[in-house]
């Protein structure tokens, strides 16, 4: 028998892996196990991040749902339960995923393998071409009270993506880039949906997801048309965020890089933080660039204004 399953980090938890990068090893299993037809274990998503708790930066009420991931997701039918793995583990073999999922030559001695996927791997390259199909398996998966959250809205024109977690550091601009994996100006995404909205003609509906605080948020909670989903849950924000028609997003969070990449919107950054460090392809020729917000490129423009197209 051969099984795959995920390894989020030591005895299957890591408090230093959100949604964000838990998703990496977890989409490269799952499409493993379609396309070689092998039976995946049920992960577990919980992770004890008690740290966060304690360094502050993030709304404490959404603690459980936004960090800890408690209650996010349910089995699949065709899923192994973690239980009846656990109680047969030993009598397995251990091998590394493969470098190219694709491709698998079967074990034939007789023994019992786990094929175990862990890690970052080459982020989105593994799975550019397959964003239609891991955005139906979220969707399996979740929770259907955060599955109804995420589909409350009868569209969601502009999703915005602001991470102000302590794990983000403040931004520092050196030519008008920011460097690193730092926190992206609230002023940025100010006057971007500002000059967005001018371009478009009409103040289009925005809808916030974010790890932080409505005080953290006031600039942006004091535009016109503008919602900051809650109560909500990391699931719920994430598939909300893949629903957007434009995204407006973090670029140093693989958390908002998963909003662009299953969504396959006209996507923005801040300079210095491309969405394309993480090797996402656009599937539809969409623009997910980085934006400046005293000089917008053209392109975006249009794009966005095609997608925004009877929004109002």
């Amino acid at each position: 028998m051969t099984l795959c399953k995920v390894r989020f980090g030591a005895m299957h938890l890591n408090i230093s892996m959100g949604l964000g990068n838990r998703l990496f090893p977890w989409s490269r299993c799952i499409i493993f196990s379609k396309l070689h037809n092998v039976p995946m274990v049920d992960p577990i998503w919980m992770r004890p991040a008690i740290g966060q708790l304690f360094r502050g930066g993030v709304s404490y009420k959404c603690y459980l749902q936004q960090i800890a991931l408690v209650g996010l997701f349910r089995k699949r039918a065709e899923d192994v339960s973690i239980y009846k793995y656990l109680l047969k583990a030993g009598s397995f073999n251990l091998i590394d995923e493969p470098t190219d999922i694709t491709s698998f030559h079967f074990p034939t001695d007789g023994r019992d393998y786990m094929v175990e996927f862990k890690g970052l791997g080459d982020f989105f390259q593994p799975m550019n071409g397959w964003s239609d199909f891991l955005l139906e398996q979220l969707r399996l998966i979740a929770n259907p009270k955060y599955l109804a959250i995420a589909d409350s809205p009868a569209s969601v024109p502009i999703g915005i993506c602001v991470r102000l977690g302590n794990d983000f550091k403040e931004p520092i601009l050196v030519d008008g880039k920011i460097r690193g994996m730092r926190k992206t100006p609230i002023d940025w995404f100010v006057a971007v949906l500002k000059k967005l909205r001018i371009a478009i003609g009409y103040d289009a509906k925005a809808y916030i997801v974010s790890d932080g605080t409505p005080q953290q948020l006031s600039k942006l909670l004091q535009q016109p048309n503008v919602e900051f989903v809650r109560p909500g849950a990391a699931i719920s924000d994430l598939l909300l965020l893949s629903r957007s028609r434009v995204l407006l997003a973090s670029g140093a969070s693989t958390f908002a890089a998963w909003g662009a990449f299953l969504g396959q919107m006209p996507s923005a950054t801040h300079p210095g933080q491309p969405l394309q460090c993480w090797k996402i392809e656009p599937q539809n020729a969409q623009y997910i660039a980085e934006v400046d917000c005293n000089n917008i490129d053209g392109e975006f423009i249009r794009q966005a204004t095609v997608a925004l197209t009877n929004c109002r």
